[in-house]
């Protein structure tokens, strides 16, 4: 192998390592987040605050009504995507440390 193509491949071996942390830190950040949406500002996350204020008549029917039940359905929607997206990667870069051990032992049937 060239110089190139060994750099290329010690780049991408970085990147593996680093996923399992930065991937960790994203995935954390993400739950943490919508915990503090759903404790501290219900009305993005809790359908059940939602739904409760709703029959106090604490909101405007005609103005929030359509906030107040489809607001919480997105947002619970927006991080299951992330979630997924995140959980994907660590599946992304498992493969992709295979990847790198198999050329790896390439690399050293070829010395």
């Amino acid at each position: 192998m060239n110089d190139e193509q060994n750099s290329f491949l010690a780049k991408r071996e970085k990147l593996t390592r680093q996923w399992k942390w930065a991937g960790s830190v994203l995935l954390g950040w993400s739950v943490l987040l919508y915990g503090y949406l759903f404790f501290f500002s219900p009305l993005l996350a809790n359908p059940f605050y939602v739904i409760e204020r709703i029959k106090e008549g604490d909101m405007e029917r005609s103005t929030l009504e359509l906030m107040a039940v489809l607001l919480p359905v997105v947002t619970g929607t927006l991080f299951l995507v992330l979630l997924v997206f995140i959980l994907l990667s660590f599946v992304i870069f498992k493969n992709e440390k295979k990847y790198q051990e198999i050329i790896a032992a390439m690399r050293i049937a070829d010395q």
